[in-house]
This record gives C-alpha cells, structure tokens and sequence, in this order.
C-alpha cells in the first residue's frame, strides 16, 4: 500500500460548527486523532466531501484508504442535532 503523508497528529483542537466533516483522514498512515473537541460537525447535509470518491459522507470523521488509525478522547456536542452530525466514521 502507498501512503504519502505518515505520523500526523491531530490533538488538543477546538473545531466549531464545521460544513464539511470536522477531520479527513484520506490516504494516510499512522494518525492520531485525540483529545479534540467536536461541535456541530458537518452542517452541510448535500454535496458533502468525499461522494465522488465513494465515501460514505455522513459522519463528523472520513477515514477512507488509510492505516493504524487513532481516535482517542475526543469530545463531541451538538447544540442542533436535526443538523449537526453524529460521531460516525466512514467507512
């Protein structure tokens, strides 16, 4: 397998209402992903990032193509759940 990004750490961050998923993980080995906190994630219901590449969209995480994944502690809130996200990981 060819991954052309290796070891990133993604920790300690705040991420607010997101249109997009919050984190993208795409082709990439070794990744830690801790101790963030996660609100109202991906807002944008249609034409999200990743349809055309086949990835299942609807989560505040896509991890697609990629190795020796982390997810730590992260926290996640909602303050509108009809619109934001839920935890999910795709696929």
């Amino acid at each position: 397998n060819f991954y052309p990004i290796e070891d990133i750490r993604i920790v300690g961050n705040d991420i607010v209402r997101s249109h997009l998923p919050a984190i993208s993980v795409l082709n990439t080995g070794t990744v830690v992903i801790d101790d963030n906190v996660i609100e109202d994630a991906n807002l944008t219901p249609s034409g999200r990032a990743g349809e055309s590449l086949g990835v299942a969209t609807e989560g505040t995480f896509i991890i697609a193509g990629s190795r020796d994944v982390f997810l730590g502690e992260n926290t996640f809130i909602e303050t509108n759940p009809e619109k934001s996200a839920t935890m999910a990981v795709s696929p």
